[in-house]
């Protein structure tokens, strides 16, 4: 069984510590696709326009967060900001 390969840019790799996740459903469409595949860096402070991988605090359900200020991660856990996308077709 093949469940997919993910390339990472030397670049963005180097010195980083980067968690991957696959996207299971629809509800980030257009942007994002059921088995996408995002990269993200914990380590790197979010800028406005990030997209941020985020855990709710009151439903401990993790998500997506499209960053405009300190104000959007109120009630947020922020694991990460995305670095790159993989399309899985």
């Amino acid at each position: 069984m093949t469940i997919g390969t993910t390339f990472i840019p030397a670049d963005l790799a180097d010195g980083h510590s980067l968690i991957a996740v696959r996207c299971v459903g629809h509800c980030a469409e257009p942007v994002l696709f059921e088995g996408d595949i995002v990269v993200f860096d914990p380590a790197a402070a979010p800028k406005a326009g990030d997209t941020l991988f985020v855990n709710e605090l009151a439903t401990k359900k993790p998500g997506l967060l499209k960053f405009t200020g300190s104000d959007s991660l109120k009630g947020q856990h922020v694991y990460g900001v995305a670095k790159a996308i993989n399309r899985q077709l």
